[in-house]
């Protein structure tokens, strides 16, 4: 191999995870039973990747990574069902509230000085700033498809004027940036 590959290392892992919380009647003055469902807070898939490269002697370090979390279920909707018009599929009256997937990026950076005796360090948590979104799947198709348009003026309830999934939460992502200095003496 190449003498440069020395000096870097790829890395990574996933999990594909299938649960299953089977139906279940429950004693409930406001609901039935639950649905089968997926275990609330667990999501169906997890990445996590990243390369570290060190350079001019091993005083210098780059470490880039990114994780992706696939969508789970943040909290258990209705136990009643109503027909999809579309396509007949059963849906729930009220969805369950989804945690949609998302990406998140990290840079760090390692410069030792003076033999080791100096370490500056910079990193950069969720560079993507990317929001964390809640939504719930009203047309019954696994994602997050178009948010609804609401007319808030309509007699005070609100009216859907277009789109076909409810976004009840939006997050915005934020970037942290970190520098430090370290001295050993």
């Amino acid at each position: 191999a190449a003498p440069w590959l020395e000096n870097i290392t790829v890395f990574g892992n996933g999990s594909l995870i299938e649960s299953k919380v089977k139906a279940k009647a429950i004693i409930n003055p406001f609901i039935d039973f639950f649905p089968e469902h997926s275990l609330t807070g667990q999501a169906e898939y997890i990445i996590n990747t990243g390369i570290n490269i060190a350079a001019f002697k091993k005083t210098f370090e780059a470490t880039f990574t990114y994780n992706r979390t696939g969508d789970y279920i943040n909290q258990l909707g209705s136990s009643i069902y109503v027909v999809n018009p579309i396509g007949g599929k059963p849906l729930l009256n009220v969805p369950h509230f989804i945690t949609q997937a998302r990406d998140i990026v990290d840079i760090g950076l390692k410069q030792s000085l003076l033999k080791n005796k100096v370490q500056l360090k910079f990193n950069i948590s969720n560079l993507l700033a990317k929001p964390l979104i809640i939504y719930q799947d009203f047309n019954g198709d696994d994602k997050l498809t178009t948010a609804f348009r609401i007319d808030a003026t309509f007699s005070g309830q609100g009216r859907v004027l277009s789109g076909e999934d409810n976004v009840s939460s939006i997050t915005i992502g934020q970037r942290t940036f970190f520098f430090s200095i370290a001295l050993t003496l």
